[in-house]
């Protein structure tokens, strides 16, 4: 069987991001014919995407100047610091977020008080499964892999 290629976009930091993300997820899957896992998926893309921009780049990265989907390289010649890729394999598909950080996720304690940090725990929700990879030297891959119901 043959499955459509990976599908990716490059992030750069700034406010809509996570915005241009979540777009890209929903378009990506109905090109896919896979809208019945859209909400869910683009809901994960939004908080992982949100995760690594808040949590994984260095306090240099700036933020709020420059948004949406980069090539590779902005015009100032830095890289996109954020990575999505969406894999299709037919019953499941997996999205996953690279980052520049190795610091691992962490799942803040539930409180239903708190009025951010549930983030994860909606991750966790609403996936099959998910985790992180460390790239040595290369930051982190945080990934989550969602049922195609039949």
């Amino acid at each position: 069987m043959s499955w459509p290629a990976p599908a990716s976009c490059a992030l750069r930091a700034g406010a809509g991001s996570a915005s241009v993300a979540r777009r890209f997820a929903v378009q990506t899957l109905r090109e896919w014919g896979l809208s019945q896992v859209a909400d869910d998926v683009q809901l994960v893309v939004s908080e992982l995407v949100t995760n690594a921009l808040r949590h994984a780049l260095p306090d240099e990265t700036p933020t709020g100047i420059s948004t949406g989907i980069s090539t590779g390289a902005s015009a100032g010649g830095s890289v996109a610091p954020v990575q999505l890729r969406l894999i299709n394999q037919s019953v499941h598909v997996a999205c996953a977020v690279r980052d520049p950080s190795e610091r691992v996720p962490l799942m803040c304690p539930e409180d239903d008080f708190a009025e951010s940090g549930r983030g994860l725990l909606l991750v966790q929700e609403l996936s099959l499964t998910w985790g992180w990879t460390i790239l040595r030297g290369n930051g982190k891959v945080v990934w989550a892999i969602f049922t195609v119901p039949d």
